[in-house]
């Protein structure tokens, strides 16, 4: 927290208000942040710092196995605990926002969004991860959107047998029975259209 208010010294939000090497006293934790007797810290609380907007520090343990999905005996390495992220879902979300996730992992901040109450959007490029959320939340493992054959689309976009031909000389090397077979009924079409 020190750190964002030392790098806020200097703005125009700090020097404006005058008040950017006043110091005030502030808990890090209820005493338990490492154990009884945790230090204090201070740091600019008094409304020019960036730690204007955390409230508190929080410091939590690992996410324990309860809250940590498997598949087979293999789960995701990066797993937060459950209460941090609805602590921090709770801290930065206005009432009625959606949260985003775009690096979702195991779904961690998916389901403390669901348990606040917020709707959600979760952003996974790995599969095995989205298998993992959608275990976590009780979802059903969709199957992914086909991926769409850019040869097969130009096919279907020929209109001519010239347009065909071209077609099959710019992919010939990786051309297969699909596009084969896509070309033959795209002719037959191009000839009944003539």
């Amino acid at each position: 927290m020190a750190e964002l208010d030392r790098q806020g010294e200097g703005t125009r939000a700090a020097k404006s208000s005058g008040t950017h090497a006043r110091k005030s006293t502030v808990s890090l934790g209820s005493g338990e942040l490492y154990g009884e007797g945790a230090p204090h810290t201070t740091f600019g609380q008094d409304g020019s710092g960036a730690s204007r907007f955390f409230p508190t520090f929080r410091y939590q343990a690992k996410a324990p196995a309860s809250e940590r999905p498997k598949i087979d005996g293999k789960g995701w390495p990066t797993v937060k605990p459950l209460a941090l992220m609805r602590w921090l879902v709770r801290l930065v979300t206005p009432p009625g926002g959606t949260v985003l996730d775009p690096f979702t992992g195991s779904g961690t901040t998916l389901q403390a969004a669901r348990n606040e109450g917020f709707d959600s959007i979760g952003i996974e490029r790995d599969e095995f991860a989205y298998l993992l959320t959608c275990r976590r939340l009780g979802l059903p493992e969709l199957v992914p959107a086909a991926v769409v054959d850019p040869v097969l689309v130009a096919i279907e976009g020929a209109t001519t047998y010239d347009d065909l031909i071209a077609i099959y000389v710019e992919h010939k090397a990786a051309w297969n029975d699909e596009r084969t077979a896509a070309a033959k009924d795209r002719r037959a079409a191009i000839e009944v259209a003539a």
